[in-house]
């Protein structure tokens, strides 16, 4: 490492702040590995499959929603229109005696 600090070129010297986030981000990537490794492979399957589902999850549940907000923004842009009813809403005949 001590190699690496005296042998630096000018551009890597103007950009210090940049080699210090590639050695933090190196770091965290080998501590999660690490992390990892003393993990039961199998345990790290489940994990990884929970996880998998609990984003196919998210992601059922926000693609409901924006449908829902769609359907609603339709039903607001067509209110009043006359080419007819809103869906849902029919019109009903009253005898007026």
């Amino acid at each position: 490492m001590s190699e690496e600090l005296n042998t630096s070129s000018p551009a890597e010297e103007k950009a210090p702040i940049k080699r210090f986030l590639k050695h933090q981000q190196s770091a965290i990537e080998e501590t999660g590995k690490a992390v990892a490794s003393l993990l039961p492979r199998e345990f790290r399957e489940h994990t990884n499959r929970a996880v998998e589902e609990g984003v196919a999850g998210w992601k059922a549940l926000f693609k409901g929603v924006r449908v829902e907000v769609e359907r609603s923004a339709d039903r607001v842009a067509n209110f009043g229109r006359a080419e007819g009813p809103i869906e849902g809403q029919s019109k009903v005949k009253v005898d007026v005696e």
